[in-house]
């Protein structure tokens, strides 16, 4: 039986591997989600997009974007990194960022709350995505290096949080000790 939501929140959150993984995904979508709600600011008063009917190609950098994270999670990246390296790596973090995760809270749940707990991870990220962009552009209109500087930050601190809570000894998954006979 489903369980109401914010019960499924604490249920998912109270389990310290999905917990880990949630938190992790709702940073790593934080931190992309100020990149792009300041990118289009950044680009308007450093490299002069915006202004003389040059607004499109903000959009084709977030295309460029798109389509590195498409080609990376499709399995390649192309020549596109080596034309605009900076926003190529960002591309890829976002890439590499999502179906590992995903992948990950979908092997260490229950086949049974799977869904549940995807779901959960995928609320986490909805509410990165309401919040990022006031946090990010509020920072950005008091010093345009913050959103950067501090969302760098909290990205070596989730990377950090990761490693200790998610790659070192870790224990048998829910998902790996609910079936009997299954090598783990």
């Amino acid at each position: 039986m489903p369980r109401p939501k914010f019960t499924q929140w604490s249920h998912t959150l109270a389990q310290p591997k999905l917990g880990a993984l949630v938190v992790v995904f709702f940073f790593a979508t934080f931190c992309f989600t100020c990149f792009e709600a300041t990118f289009p600011l950044l680009a308007r008063d450093k490299l002069g997009f915006g202004a003389q009917g040059q607004d499109h190609r903000i959009g084709y950098l977030f295309t460029y974007c798109g389509l590195v994270t498409a080609l990376l999670q499709g399995g390649g990246i192309g020549k596109l990194v080596k034309k605009l390296v900076v926003l190529g790596l960002l591309a890829i973090g976002s890439g590499l960022n999502r179906p590992p995760v995903f992948g990950m809270i979908s092997l260490n749940s229950p086949a049974n709350e799977q869904g549940a707990n995807l779901g959960v991870a995928q609320s986490f990220g909805s509410l990165a995505r309401i919040f990022s962009p006031m946090f990010a552009t509020t920072l950005f209109f008091v010093k345009p290096q913050l959103p950067y500087v501090i969302c760098g930050g909290f990205s070596l601190l989730t990377a950090f949080f990761a490693w200790q809570y998610l790659c070192r000894g870790s224990a048998p998954s829910p998902a790996q000790t609910a079936t009997p006979g299954k090598p783990i």
